[in-house]
């Protein structure tokens, strides 16, 4: 007879098949995919699990009361598990402290990343003001140092030895071997090595300038922004005060300039670049222009400036549409067909949906100042930077309210 959490249909010579995910069985000898009963609202379950306790809450939904409710602004629970939903991370006052979420602070988060490492799945961060890369493992929840000694300088070498100056962004290659560092003030684009744990420089001489050449002898003037193109052989870096757009090739260190090319319509430069996503295939690169408050979008084959966006149109419940103005938006992040924007001195995070150009919010309460974005695609979770309160805090990118109140 088929076990708990399995069934079979007709006669034959074959395996049972498994529930499907979130499903569950209790029945032996079950003849029906019908003997599988759906999980309660809002959880889910592996395929073949026997019981509804099999069924754990979703991300973004906490265990109440016997049953999973969405997690209230402000709080978040980034895998599934009955459990209540969690504080942001760090406890909210800027000061340097390693260990376990009742105690772990940060100073000035301002870039995040990913990285799986081995068995673990890493959010990775930025300080500007503790200028370290600091990382909370996201099974355990206990937050550590990746790298940096905490003193602002440049060195590099083995990674709780090396120094920074205001790390402003990182990214995480698609093969997860490197993080690369903006680090803003040495004006250099740094790289940690996953495998040795060690830092070293991967282009600038220090000096702040804009010079194209290889690896250390180019010149940027305050790098702020990464973005890898989707083989990993390529970087795009927003070189904010030079206001322009760097490609680095990984493969021979050579750094070169895109030069933006004026479309009629469009004014063809940026002002204070500050955030950088790629659109799926590398055709062009989404790029927030904080001065102007401005969201541009760079054609990356010939640097032709396709749009600009300063505002969003969001639909309201009523059917009329609302415009929101952009203030000072600093990171983006792309999930599947939405650009997602930290929308920094609106204390908001935007989602805009590419196909339809309409905008929606998916986190207000509770941030202040948001910073850097990361996206977890699996889980359908954003990781935001929340600069001013020195907290890092998450966002489940379908939970998008109107905000048309």
């Amino acid at each position: 007879a088929c076990e708990a959490g399995k069934y079979k249909i007709s006669l034959g010579s074959y395996d049972c098949t498994l529930c499907a995910r979130d499903t569950y069985g209790e029945t032996l000898g079950a003849e029906s995919p019908t003997s599988c009963t759906d999980c309660p609202a809002y959880s889910e379950s592996l395929s073949g699990s026997t019981s509804v306790l099999d069924c754990l809450c979703s991300p973004g939904y906490g265990y109440y009361n016997d049953s999973c409710h969405a997690c209230q602004s402000g709080k978040f629970k980034i895998r599934p598990a009955n459990a209540i939903c969690e504080d942001p991370y760090g406890i909210g006052e800027g000061c340097y402290v390693d260990g376990n979420l009742s105690i772990a602070c940060f100073n000035g988060p301002s870039g995040v990343s990913v990285l799986v490492k081995d068995s673990d799945t890493l959010v990775v961060v930025s300080e500007v003001g503790n200028h370290v890369l600091r990382y909370i493992n996201a099974i355990t929840l206990q937050v550590g140092t990746l790298a940096g000694n905490g003193y602002v300088g440049y060195a590099d070498g083995e990674a709780r030895s090396a120094m920074f100056n205001h790390p402003v962004a990182v990214a995480t290659s698609p093969d997860q071997s490197l993080v690369l560092v903006a680090d803003g003030f040495n004006h250099r684009i740094r790289s940690f090595n996953v495998s040795n744990s060690s830092v070293s420089t991967l282009a600038g001489d220090g000096g702040a300038g804009l010079k194209d050449g290889i690896g250390t002898s180019a010149k940027f003037d305050f790098p702020s922004a990464l973005c890898f193109f989707a083989d990993g052989l390529k970087v795009a870096v927003t070189d904010m005060y030079n206001n322009k757009i760097r490609i680095i090739d990984l493969l021979d260190r050579q750094v070169t300039t895109l030069s933006t090319i004026g479309n009629p319509a469009f004014r063809p430069d940026f002002v204070y670049p500050a955030g950088i996503a790629i659109t799926t295939g590398d055709v062009s690169a989404f790029v927030t222009d904080q001065y102007r408050s401005e969201v541009v979008e760079v054609d990356l084959s010939d640097g032709t400036v396709r749009q600009r966006r300063s505002m969003g149109n969001v639909l309201c419940l009523d059917g009329s549409r609302r415009q929101v103005d952009f203030a000072f938006p600093r990171a983006l992040a792309i999930s599947g067909n939405f650009l997602l924007i930290s929308d920094s001195d609106n204390d908001q995070v935007r989602l805009l949906d590419l196909r339809s150009n309409l905008m929606s919010t998916i986190l207000a309460g509770g941030l202040d100042k948001p910073q850097g974005l990361a996206v977890l695609e699996e889980q359908g979770i954003v990781i935001i930077c929340n600069g001013g309160n020195h907290q890092i805090t998450v966002g489940l990118i379908q939970n998008r309210s109107n905000h048309c109140a």
